[in-house]
């Protein structure tokens, strides 16, 4: 079994590479990160590449939200051993900090790059073991597919945020539980049941340390079949999720106070008044999520119909067995309804997975929050086919139906991988075509004082965003001469922001205009606070725009 494994492995090979060639093509419209499409731009991305380097100054990372901190210390990684081989080319001479606020884009690109190559072994090994478990191999490379079928999966693979490393967690854990999802032979199980209590544990720990959205899928854990089972995963997510967290282990009680402000506000990110949701534009949010994972929810429906006929039909089975279990022998019973138990209990754990995330996103809604899921809800309709193929009459043809079902889906992912690559070269020229009015502008004033704000597409705002002054750790005053008449507008508290310095009153603009120097605003938009300048626009059409302070108001 083990040789025809072997023999037939380079056929999971041949989806990983073409994952490896279409996320880097797609990766290629979507850098530079700072002049990026909205949700691919510098947040987070910036936060985790510096949040990375503070680490490897020795510390504790800044951005804590998610809390991210298996990322940032990946992150660390590719940024010391990068670092390192350009130290050794000549292609650098500073120190890590510095090289990396003066090329951020080039870390980020190659943490990209890793990101995408992990989750290509995620795929190749979820192939590999569904695979293993149902002998199937045009099932096996259709399963493999559940990271290619939404455009939102193929774009999160690309941008270094939690998202790309949750990917991966999710496929790895699905091949770990393929075994007990596809009711496999008795050797697989019995592999099975001895190792992947404790890998599917820590992965589910590592994966709520990535993003605490991630804690649906602890649902995983139910299709263990024993008692012992459950509770050795559980110990180990506990055990993973104190592994991920150790950095910030010092910043523990901001984390779970954020969190239970998050479980107990009806806003988002804890903001709000107490409560559990808050409706503000239900219906759109619920509208947006159909409209965008049709197929999810199709196959999230049909397996909650399954359910609720097989509990039906569990139910009427044990009436019938208490009745029945004074007058004679009920073990055809038993066994019957414990077929049908078993039977339920993949799309009831699915369902409730699935269920509960979609929950999560209403009350903070974010269409990226549902990636940790979909995965799941694609094998699960890999589930719904297997079941299918499994029926007697179809028995003799289950693996030429695997191979016809594969060659469906892959038509399907090629369309959806096709336009994702579509829809982010559109959105690259745009953000192109906006920066570059913006910078035509600016080489005018050579010398002026440049203030941003949140999302402003200039280079120097997405490192300024990512160093997070005067709030985050100081990496030295060698970064100071990079942000020279730069700074960063807080439109919350209302004061500048710049690297090296304290909060700095908004007043300083009435002394920069008194000594005749120009004052420049870079924003994507005129958001409320911004009322408090005298503008005066130099570019006020696309994505970017540019204004000429005038004057503070009264």
């Amino acid at each position: 079994m083990v040789k025809k494994t072997n023999r037939t492995g380079w056929i999971f090979l041949v989806l990983p590479f073409v994952l490896c060639i279409l996320c880097w093509n797609i990766a290629q419209q979507m850098f530079p990160l700072y002049s990026g499409p909205l949700e691919y731009d510098m947040d987070p991305a910036y936060q985790y590449l510096f949040n990375a380097v503070f680490i490897l100054n020795g510390d504790i990372p800044y951005h804590i939200d998610h809390p991210g901190t298996p990322l940032q210390l990946l992150c660390a990684l590719v940024i010391f051993i990068t670092w390192t081989i350009l130290s050794f080319v000549g292609q650098t001479s500073t120190h890590i900090a510095l090289s990396v606020a003066s090329d951020p884009e080039l870390y980020l690109q190659t943490i990209a790059a890793i990101l995408i190559c992990i989750n290509a072994w995620g795929v190749y090994f979820l192939g590999i073991k569904i695979y293993k478990s149902t002998k199937n191999i045009g099932l096996s490379l259709f399963c493999q597919l559940a990271i290619f079928y939404i455009p939102i999966l193929l774009f999160r693979i690309v941008y270094p945020s939690p998202e790309s490393l949750i990917i991966f967690i999710t496929a790895c854990l699905l091949g770990l539980c393929a075994p007990l999802i596809f009711k496999a032979n008795t050797e697989d199980v019995i592999r099975s049941e001895q190792g992947s209590p404790i890998w599917v544990g820590l992965l589910c720990g590592i994966g709520v340390a990535v993003k605490l959205n991630f804690v649906p899928v602890l649902g995983l854990l139910l299709l263990f079949n024993k008692k012992k089972q459950f509770l050795t995963s559980l110990f180990f997510v506990c055990v993973g999720f104190a592994v991920g967290i150790l950095p910030i282990i010092k910043k523990a009680n901001d984390l779970f106070g954020w969190l239970i402000n998050v479980a107990t506000h009806s806003g988002v990110h804890g903001s709000g008044q107490k409560g559990t949701f808050t409706f503000t534009n239900f219906d759109w949010h619920v509208s947006e999520m159909y409209k965008t994972f049709t197929l999810f929810y199709f196959v999230l429906a049909t397996l909650i119909v399954i359910c609720m006929f097989g509990l039906a039909g569990a139910s009427f089975i044990k009436l019938k067995q208490i009745f029945l279990s004074s007058h004679q022998n009920t073990n055809n019973g038993l066994v019957k309804h414990s077929n049908i138990t078993t039977l339920i209990r993949v799309p009831l754990v699915f369902g409730l997975i699935c269920t509960f995330q979609t929950l999560v996103v209403l009350k903070h809604p974010g269409l990226y929050y549902m990636v940790p899921v979909l995965p799941i809800g694609f094998i699960g309709a890999a589930w719904l086919a297997h079941e299918i193929f499994s029926v007697n009459f179809l028995k003799a043809y289950n693996k030429y139906l695997g191979i016809f079902l594969f060659l469906i889906g892959f038509i399907w992912c090629g369309s959806i991988g096709y336009q994702a690559y579509i829809t982010m070269s559109a959105a690259r020229y745009k953000q192109n075509e906006a920066l570059t009015k913006v910078e035509l502008v600016l080489k005018q004033y050579p010398d002026a004082i440049v203030i941003t704000t949140y999302r402003s597409n200039l280079p120097l705002f997405s490192t300024m965003y990512g160093l997070a002054p005067p709030l985050a750790p100081s990496l030295g005053t060698s970064l100071n001469p990079l942000f020279n008449n730069f700074y960063m507008w807080d439109g919350g508290i209302k004061k500048l922001l710049k690297y090296g310095e304290p909060l700095i009153p908004v007043e300083i603009i009435n002394d920069f205009l008194k000594q005749g120097k120009t004052v420049l605003l870079s924003t994507p938009m005129l958001y409320p606070d911004l009322k408090v300048f005298l503008l005066e626009p130099l570019v006020s059409e696309g994505t970017q725009q540019l204004y000429k302070i005038k004057g503070i108001k009264n």
